[in-house]
């Protein structure tokens, strides 16, 4: 499988969500799963299995083509009135599922 995250930055000394996902990242690599990290669509891998967003804080879940498109809403403090939420993907023999969970 091939996931491919999208996020402003890739450095977890800039804190934000980086900090959770690079040792996220890095434990899906260690269990065989190819992870792709971009900060831009420069270089972006092609046909990824997922591709995982934010920057709008809207939820969103789209198939196009073969990928699954991604944006798990918003986790942090409270704000933009949008519910805050987090999502969990599910990858097994039926496909590539999203769960989405308000907080």
């Amino acid at each position: 499988m091939r996931i491919l995250h999208v996020i402003p930055s890739v450095s977890e000394r800039s804190g934000g969500p980086a900090t959770a996902i690079v040792p996220m990242c890095r434990a899906l690599m260690r269990q065989g799963t190819e992870v792709q990290l971009v900060s831009t669509t420069d270089g972006l891998a092609e046909n990824p299995d997922v591709v995982v967003f934010g920057h709008t804080h809207k939820q969103f879940c789209e198939t196009i083509g073969n990928t699954l498109y991604l944006n798990p809403g918003y986790a942090g403090k409270q704000r933009f009135n949008l519910p805050r939420s987090v999502a969990i993907l599910t990858c097994d023999a039926e496909g590539i599922t999203a769960d989405f969970f308000e907080l």
